[in-house]
């Protein structure tokens, strides 16, 4: 099989020298600098003092799951979220050819919902983040696995300055490791390996261990019902990044409330 991940960040480079053209790295860190945007603190939000905390995904497709929402779009589906009285935040994917996503969405998502929102991409340029800062996001979600250690750091650092989040996600102790040295106060788990995306349930639990008890822990994919739940609050989930579970759901906010209404 391909190396997935590979063929998407090779995609994304070029997506990135594109947008370049059209509004050049200087106009965007000017834009944000001149900004007086209020950012919504997703740190806060998922750090649950009790339970679990709810980040919900919105995505129209994916490799994994091709066609997932149908017939209902990001505005709709954030309303949904925001009704379901336990939504801690939304990740708002928004890479186009893998995922049929848009930058444009995370303004929407705002709109229909006052939680803080998480721009999911792949990140591999700094100009992805000061554009996510002008778009509107809240936080981003760095691959440490597409990133090397000086990166890393640089990255968390350009984000934290523009007053952003960063869920760092991880798919093994070396990534953990690197997040860990490159100072993440957010770390997640992904039960997905992104080169094939092939799913380990088991992952979450064999990895939070190394992560730092003062580091707020995310798991990632494979959380499809309350038992999924259950075990990554037990293993030492803050929160949980749940997608494609809820948007196949016949009633998405029923299930949210299943999975995050759940004892210690």
């Amino acid at each position: 099989m391909p190396n997935l991940l590979n063929e998407i960040t090779s995609n994304k480079a070029l997506e990135v020298e594109r947008a370049k053209t059209k509004r050049p790295l200087l106009e965007l860190i000017f834009l944000c600098r001149e900004s007086s945007r209020t950012v919504r603190d997703f740190s806060t939000a998922i750090r649950s003092e009790a339970g679990l905390a709810i980040v919900a995904e919105i995505k129209m497709s994916s490799p994994s799951s091709r066609n997932i929402l149908t017939g209902i779009g990001y505005e709709e589906m954030a309303k949904i979220y925001q009704g379901s009285g336990v939504l801690s935040a939304i990740s708002a994917v928004t890479d186009w050819k893998y995922f049929r996503g848009d930058i444009g969405f995370i303004k929407t998502v705002k709109k229909a919902a006052k939680v803080p929102v998480l721009r999911k991409d792949f990140i591999i340029d700094s100009y992805q983040i000061y554009e996510s800062y002008a778009a509107g996001a809240d936080a981003i979600l760095l691959i440490a696995s597409i990133l090397d250690g000086r990166k890393l750091k640089q990255f968390i650092s350009i984000a934290h300055n523009l007053g952003m989040s960063c869920l760092v996600e991880t798919h093994s102790r070396a990534d953990i490791d690197a997040a860990i040295d490159a100072g993440a106060k957010i770390i997640g788990i992904n039960s997905r390996d992104l080169s094939t995306f092939k799913l380990d349930k088991g992952l979450f639990e064999a990895l939070s261990g190394y992560i730092p008890k003062d580091v707020i822990k995310v798991a990632e994919s494979g959380i499809d019902g309350k038992e999924d739940a259950i075990s990554a609050l037990r293993a030492g989930a803050d929160a949980i990044l749940v997608g494609t579970s809820l948007l196949t759901a016949e009633n998405p906010a029923e299930k949210m409330r299943e999975l995050v209404r759940i004892a210690r």
